[in-house]
């Protein structure tokens, strides 16, 4: 690898903080074209050192564990997570490199949880015969007042590890509340439309005292970006004011 297509060249394995690292991130895949990715040998040169800046990372947070500093430990995880989100972007079904990338992030949500201290409620909804839906809510960090919060519905393709690597220094802010769909552990009838899932989903954050019911939004990613399009059947079926 040459000059800029080394993520070590900048951001020194767990040197820099989640911001420097996400920005490096986004420059490194500016800089690459289809032909380099289409280079297997230079593919799995990059992914070797992504795994290898999420393993400082990660090493840095379980170094903070031992110190009791739980906002040092919360950003080495999410940069650690941010990384791993690198792997994947960059991997393919049959590298070896990323065969035990879901393991990785997962151990990854989990120092975030119990060593930083962030809390995740696991969230399930049973919505009669139609099976349940299942998901997982973080609660904005400041305490006192509700909150607004973000419905944030992936594509059926993407794992919810990946999902919550991007989105969780969304959270961390303190400011907002998330509420993460997982797909993958919902077990709703295809027939049950997305439109009335996600009307299950306002109803339970209408009915938790620390979520401002006036204030609720939809993200979408991939497929997902549908059901926060004007176009989604809920913004015609459903009046309760959004934003």
């Amino acid at each position: 690898m040459e000059g800029e297509t080394s993520p070590h060249r900048s951001c020194d394995g767990a040197g820099r903080n989640l911001a420097h690292l996400r920005d490096r991130a986004s420059q490194f895949f500016e800089s690459l074209s289809v032909m380099e990715l289409a280079h297997e040998s230079d593919r799995h040169l990059w992914i070797s050192d992504w795994l290898r800046v999420a393993d400082d990372y990660r090493v840095l947070a379980e170094s903070a564990r031992e110190t009791r500093s739980a906002q040092i430990a919360g950003e080495a995880w999410l940069c650690s997570l941010t990384a791993l989100e690198v792997v994947r972007s960059l991997s393919s079904p049959g590298d070896v490199e990323s065969a035990d990338l879901a393991d990785e992030v997962g151990s990854g949500l989990r120092g975030l949880e119990t060593e930083a201290g962030l809390p995740i409620e696991r969230v399930k909804i049973d919505c009669f015969d139609q099976g349940a839906l299942a998901g997982f809510f973080l609660p904005a960090l400041r305490r006192g007042s509700a909150a607004p919060a973000v419905i944030c519905v992936s594509d059926d393709d993407a794992t919810l590890g990946s999902m919550m690597s991007r989105l969780l220094p969304a959270s961390l802010c303190g400011t907002m509340s998330l509420l993460l769909v997982d797909s993958g552990n919902s077990t709703v009838h295809r027939s049950f439309k997305p439109e009335h899932r996600l009307q299950f989903w306002l109803d339970y954050l209408e009915a938790r005292p620390d979520v401002d019911p006036r204030r609720i939004g939809i993200y979408g990613e991939g497929a997902g970006a549908a059901h926060a399009s004007p176009p989604c059947a809920l913004g015609s079926q459903d009046r309760r004011r959004r934003v």
